[in-house]
């Protein structure tokens, strides 16, 4: 009954989560990953408990009871071969380091050792020899993978509540499947299958697998209720939608205090136009006119901008040299730059193309080298513009020596409508969330890699050199 249980509610979890999954590739590999799980003891209570059931207390004719076994035997082959295949492809989406078509790719090159120790099983039918030692190493090697995508995927997560979400569902998961390596594929040799019996060569830890669904089912109830968890979203979007409400409030009270601020600039310069006509000044009224095209332009402006940074980005990705195109950005801002005192200075480890949209990759520069401009409050000052390779991957670096960003406030930075900025003027607070955008539109990355105050940011892209 033990076993019953076990794949019931592996099954049972794995139901849930597909049916909250709504489309997610890694809710539905996970949901696919618990059934495999499911089914190792599924096939232990066929040949182990359903079927000497059925010989000894009733008459069910033998075809059928042969079709049983033989769907244990399956299900046995799911769990040896597939598991841990479908545990590292949901490891590769938390990970976020690839883009879909290098996902199916790595997928399916991903397949072919679980399929290959398949077709090199030796016998199959009537009795059924799994040689788990062959299937060990690779097993071992997807869970590794699978752990590193994991850490990867939240080092990686900018956004707080998803960076929590993806620690809960790596520790239900990993800490799972490294234990069912051990008591299923580490410390067992060999399975057979013959016609009465399912047996374990070298060790059988069955009595154990149940306390590792005992620990899937306590988290998995104690996460999905408290904060939602491998897809189960009723939670996770709720947490979404609290955090799209709070930015979009925050936004409107940024404009509300924009126009607010104008409106009443605008009445008073009105009053101001209509005194001078009063008095037959009408050459400086006609002069303080000029103020008001001024307030309307920065208010258009405004607007213009929140438009251009809150619509949906289209990339057009084409090979682009990176180290002129930062060449030209830095030409571009020199004027300013001068005029401010801040030397620009661009150092080149590696000249590479890079697959990206030329547009949207100068804009983020751009925006990080003003951003680093403004933070520079003395007369002198320095911006220095990186590149080098690492693991593959180009790393664009943008370092300035202002003033730096608080602690608490360097996990915001990304957030719409957030702004380190103070002073009489508005700032959008959308800078850097259209940079972080960007940036995750070209599989890439960017965060804030050190930062302090009165020394300067360092702030690091990673974008990856094809699609």
């Amino acid at each position: 009954m033990l076993f019953i249980l076990m794949f019931v509610t592996l099954w049972t979890i794995s139901f849930v989560i597909w049916r909250h999954a709504r489309g997610a590739d890694y809710a539905r590999l996970v949901a696919l990953m618990f059934i495999a799980g499911g089914c190792a003891s599924f096939s232990v209570s066929i040949h182990h408990v359903i079927l000497p059931f059925l010989r000894q207390h009733t008459e069910v004719p033998l075809p059928l009871l042969e079709a049983g076994r033989i769907l244990g035997t399956a299900a046995l082959h799911v769990y040896y071969y597939f598991i841990y295949y479908l545990f590292l492809m949901g490891a590769l989406i938390i990970s976020g380091l690839f883009t879909k078509r290098l996902l199916l790719w790595l997928g399916l090159a991903a397949l072919l050792p679980p399929l290959w120790s398949l077709a090199a099983q030796t016998s199959y039918y009537p009795i059924t020899v799994v040689d788990v030692q062959s299937i060990r190493t690779w097993s071992f090697i997807y869970i590794l993978a699978g752990i590193s995508c994991y850490v990867i995927g939240y080092i990686r997560e900018p956004e707080r509540l998803q960076k929590r979400n993806i620690l809960r569902s790596g520790l239900l998961i990993n800490i799972a499947l490294v234990l069912a390596f051990v008591t299923d594929f580490y410390s067992v040799a060999v399975v057979t299958i013959d016609e009465s019996d399912i047996l374990f060569a070298n060790g059988n830890h069955w009595d154990a697998n149940s306390l590792i669904v005992l620990w899937i089912l306590l988290l998995f109830v104690l996460f999905a209720l408290r904060y939602g968890v491998f897809g189960v979203k009723l939670r996770i979007e709720q947490q979404k939608l609290d955090y799209s409400i709070r930015a979009l409030t925050k936004g409107t009270a940024i404009l509300n205090h924009a126009l607010k601020n104008e409106v009443v600039k605008i009445n008073l310069i009105g009053e101001h136009i209509q005194y001078l006509l009063e008095h037959g000044e009408k050459a400086s009224a006609q002069e303080t006119v000029s103020h008001l095209f001024q307030i309307t332009d920065r208010m258009t402006a405004l607007f213009r901008k929140i438009g251009d940074q809150t619509e949906e980005i289209i990339l057009k990705k084409e090979p682009v040299r990176v180290n002129p195109l930062i060449d030209s950005i830095a030409a571009q801002l020199q004027p300013l730059a001068e005029s401010k005192g801040v030397a620009i200075r661009c150092s080149y480890q590696c000249d590479v193309n890079l697959m990206c949209d030329p547009h949207h990759l100068a804009e983020v520069l751009n925006n990080l080298c003003l951003n680093a401009m403004e933070a520079i409050v003395s007369d002198r000052g320095n911006i220095e513009i990186s590149t080098m390779m690492r693991g593959g991957r180009l790393s664009i670096t943008v370092k300035d020596d202002g003033q730096g960003i608080p602690k608490e406030m360097v996990s915001h930075v990304f957030t719409p409508f957030f702004s380190t900025k103070s002073g009489h003027a508005v700032h959008s607070g959308l800078g850097l969330s259209y940079c972080y955008n960007v940036l995750r539109k070209h599989g890439g990355s960017i965060k804030v890699l050190a930062s302090d105050v009165n020394k300067g940011t360092l702030i690091g892209l990673s974008l990856p050199l094809k699609e």
